[in-house]
This record gives C-alpha cells, structure tokens and sequence, in this order.
C-alpha cells in the first residue's frame, strides 16, 4: 500500500464527503480482519498487511483473502504476477488476530494465481489473492461477500488497526463511499488515520458484508480498494463460485 499518490490526493479535494446522519456499525467477531504472517517455498518470512476470510454464501467454502500485491516481488503495487507463480512462491500464511499470536486461520494452495495488479489506483480489480484454509485451523471469524459493490453515498466500515497503535485491536472506522465502478471502489473515512499495514483490510457495510479490500490510501483518509465485483470476479476465474 502506498500513500499520498497524486491522484488520490485530486480525488480527494473533489469528493467531499458530506456528515450524514450516524448510522450504527455491524456487529462483527474480534477476529475478523487478521495479520497474516506470510512463509515462502524459499524460507522467507514476512508480515504484510492485513486479511480475512470470507465465505462466497452462507454455508460456503471459506477462503483467506487479501491483496495480490503483498506477494509481489518488489512489494510495490504494481507487478505481474504469471500463472502459477503465487503458487510456486507462497507455503503457507497464517492468519492472527490483532494484539494476539493464535493462529486462527491457515491458508494453503493459493486459487488466484496470476493477475496484474496497478499502481495508479484506476483498475484494482485484479488486485485479490485466495487460499485454501485447512479446516484443522479455522478459529477467525468467518465473513461473507456482499453480493454486489457498495453505492455511492453508503456508510461503510474499515476493519484493521493502524500499525503503530498499542496494544493492537481490531477497530471498525467509518467512511462514505464516493466513487463505485468495475475497476475499484474509493471511499473517504471519517478519521485520520495511518494507512501502513493495511493493504486487504475487509471494508464491510451495515450487513457486515464485505464490499471490498483497501489497496492504497491517501493521507487525506481518501481510499482505494478493489470492489467486492473485482474480488468476485477473480474467485470464480479461479473455479470458486
């Protein structure tokens, strides 16, 4: 994830998002949204971002998701990711919650394995990876795809917790969506907030459905994620319905 990108920080003098009248957040498990800890087929080990598991229906098969871009090689967001190639490169990630060390999600034998995902924050639809999560290990509460992308003007909730609070919790942040379209969703939270860390952090609406994933933010709070059509589309190019 990558902040202050010029055309976020247009956006946001462009989108104004009006103070509605309040509307309560969703009640959601404290393990919802997750820090993964990534382990390669190579040895090495890292922490990136965030990410959760998500169901396509009630009763479906869960999946972990989060942000393609966090197994590119450079770390930056935009890359090529070939076919295959996530798969050859990621062992296993394991899923904790906020403040806590237990293992509450195993994801294995990545289903999205190749997309391209881009830095100017205008197509982020291919920006999803998904793994397989061993039954053995699934404790995180689990969420479910929103049917279709959020509409402008909705109240909508950011899941995470920014990288340098102490201690760490999961946290709901408010914001309003300001742009819906096939190739990503932006949303301007109501907080300031550091957006370190928080590449595939779930955005869920009052439901508590998932609507998208964040993929880069401005320091303004303004923020881009892919839509939860763009995560829906890369599940079922990869067989998951």
């Amino acid at each position: 994830m990558r902040a202050g990108l010029p055309t976020l920080l247009l956006l946001s003098l462009l989108a104004g998002c009006g103070k509605g009248e309040s509307v309560p957040p969703p009640s959601l498990g404290a393990a919802s949204a997750l820090r993964p800890h990534i382990v390669l087929k190579s040895g090495i080990e890292y922490d990136p971002g965030t990410a959760y598991v998500a169901r396509t229906a009630p009763g479906g098969t869960p999946y972990v998701i989060t942000a393609l871009h966090l197994f590119c090689v450079d770390g930056h967001v935009e890359s090529q990711i070939p076919g295959g190639q996530l798969e050859m490169r990621v062992s296993f990630i394991n899923l904790s919650p906020f403040g806590g060390r237990e293992i509450v999600a195993t994801g294995r034998g990545s289903k999205v394995s190749s997309g391209y995902v881009r830095s100017n924050n205008k197509d982020l639809a291919g920006d999803v990876a998904a793994f397989e999560v061993d039954p053995a290990t699934l404790k995180a509460d689990v969420l479910i795809l929103a049917a279709e992308d959020a509409r402008v003007g909705e109240t909508v909730w950011l899941l995470g917790d920014q990288e340098n609070a102490k201690p760490q919790s999961q946290k709901l942040w408010t914001a309003r969506v300001t742009e819906v379209s096939a190739q990503r969703t932006m949303v301007q939270t109501e907080a300031t907030l550091s957006f370190d860390a928080f590449s595939g952090a779930p955005v869920v609406n009052g439901k508590g459905e998932v609507v998208g994933h964040l993929i880069a933010a401005s320091a303004s709070g303004l923020v881009a994620m892919t839509g939860v059509s763009g995560i829906r589309q890369r599940l079922s190019e990869a067989g998951i319905k």
